[in-house]
């Protein structure tokens, strides 16, 4: 099965931003999918350092930037054909993670 995630060139450079903040050139993207109480499940990212034996890792590029997008054997299923972008909120950079294929109640 093959697995699309499209992240936008804000986006891009708004995670080479978070990993180089991190000051750790092992750093990955983390994206990940949780269930929320109130909302079902939720989309949510983060930096990290480890890598699991059943994580699926994609490199992305950008300019002469490299970074690693890791997503955990659970989440696949759920951000698959998902869109990463970034957004201006009160003037602060935020990603936004949507999946026009999710099923929506």
């Amino acid at each position: 099965m093959e697995i699309t995630i499209t992240i936008t060139e804000k986006a891009k450079a708004q995670i080479i931003t978070f990993l180089k903040e991190e000051n750790d050139l092992e750093a990955k993207f983390r994206l990940y999918v949780s269930l929320s109480r109130a909302q079902g499940f939720e989309y949510s990212c983060t930096v990290d350092n480890e890598v699991n034996e059943d994580d699926l890792i994609l490199k992305y590029h950008v300019q002469e930037n490299e970074f690693a997008v890791v997503v955990d054997s659970m989440s696949i299923q759920y951000l698959n054909g998902a869109v990463v972008d970034c957004i201006l909120q009160d003037g602060t950079p935020s990603l936004v993670i949507s999946n026009p294929n999710a099923q929506k109640d």
